[in-house]
């Protein structure tokens, strides 16, 4: 058998929720680099619901190139939005047309 070797990292991660929940946040996510912002949705929403802590806005701007290529957390989002986790969710698909955007 072939042996390969893979050289990785890790490092602490610098997303933090503010201590004051009541606090809005204000996350852009380019391409697939969404899904820390998805960990911090869902840690909004427990905050909410099951610690009964008032939660601030969270307002989320999402772009990629193409919706049906790249949008891989679509259902997610829309549930986020329809259970109230999700303020506002501002989307931009680059390649959707003709032309590059």
């Amino acid at each position: 058998p072939q042996k390969h070797v893979i050289r990785a990292f890790v490092r602490p991660s610098t997303f933090r929720l503010p201590k004051d929940t009541s606090k809005p946040i204000l996350m852009i996510g380019p391409g697939t680099g969404v899904a820390p912002m998805r960990a911090l949705l869902h840690e909004r929403r427990y905050q909410a619901v099951n610690e009964k802590k008032q939660v601030g806005a969270n307002v989320l701007y999402f772009g990629c190139k193409k919706q049906s290529w790249d949008y891989l957390y679509q259902e997610e989002m829309e549930q986020f939005q329809k259970d109230g986790t999700l303020t506002a969710l501002h989307l931009a698909f680059s390649r959707e047309q003709a032309e590059k955007v």
